[in-house]
C-alpha cells in the first residue's frame, strides 16, 4: 500500500522572489513519490472606498463602475499568473503532482490567508519567498514571509532573494 503524499505548500505570485523560490523547492526538495505540491496565491478583492452619506446616484454609479473595472484587471491578472505557473511548472524539467490554488481574501494580512490554506490541507511543509524589505519597510508594511513563519503549524523555508546578483545577471545578458 502506498503512503499518503505530504502536501507541500509554495506562496507565490508573478515576481522574481516567487519564481526563485518554487525553482529552490523543485530543484532541491522535491521528491514526486513523496510530495504534492499545491501554489497558492492570495489574492486581495479590490475595495472601493467611499463615504456612507451625501453620496448622489452619479457618484454611487461611478464608483460601481470603478469596483467593476478593478475587478475585471484583477480576474485578468490572476489569469495571467495561472499560465505562468502553469509554464513554470512545466518548464521544470520532470512530471509534478500539483494544484494551484487562488485563494481570495478580503481583509487582514496576506500570510493569514496562506497559513489558512496549509492549516486547510494539513501542509507538512510551507515554502515562500522573501522580498528582502528594509527594517522601517517590512516594520510599516509588514511581511508576509515573516507573518507565515510566526504563525504556521508546520516547518517553513523562507528562500531569500539576491537582488543585486539578479540584476549583476540581467545587465551582463543585456551588454552582450
Amino acid at each position: 500500500m502506498a503512503a499518503e503524499k505530504k502536501t507541500i505548500l509554495v506562496a507565490v505570485d508573478k515576481s522574481v522572489c516567487s519564481d526563485n523560490a518554487l525553482n529552490y523547492y523543485l530543484t532541491s526538495l522535491h521528491r514526486p513519490a513523496e510530495h504534492r505540491v499545491v501554489l497558492v496565491h492570495a489574492a486581495e478583492v479590490p475595495r472601493i472606498v467611499t463615504p456612507f452619506h451625501g453620496v448622489s446616484i452619479d457618484e454611487a454609479e461611478n464608483t460601481h463602475s470603478m469596483w467593476i473595472e478593478a475587478t475585471e484587471k484583477r480576474e485578468a491578472e490572476l489569469k495571467e499568473l495561472h499560465k505562468h505557473l502553469e509554464k513554470l511548472m512545466e518548464d521544470c524539467g520532470h512530471e509534478v503532482d500539483h494544484e494551484i490554488l487562488i485563494t481570495q481574501y478580503h481583509h487582514g494580512h496576506l500570510g493569514e490567508a496562506i497559513v489558512q490554506q496549509a492549516d486547510d490541507r494539513s501542509a507538512s511543509l510551507i515554502v515562500t519567498g522573501s522580498r528582502g524589505l528594509g527594517t522601517l519597510r517590512r516594520t510599516i508594511l509588514g511581511s508576509v514571509s515573516d507573518y507565515i513563519l510566526h504563525h504556521a503549524k508546520c516547518p517553513v523555508i523562507i528562500c531569500h532573494f539576491d537582488h543585486d546578483k539578479y540584476h549583476h545577471v540581467n545587465e551582463a545578458k543585456a551588454s552582450h
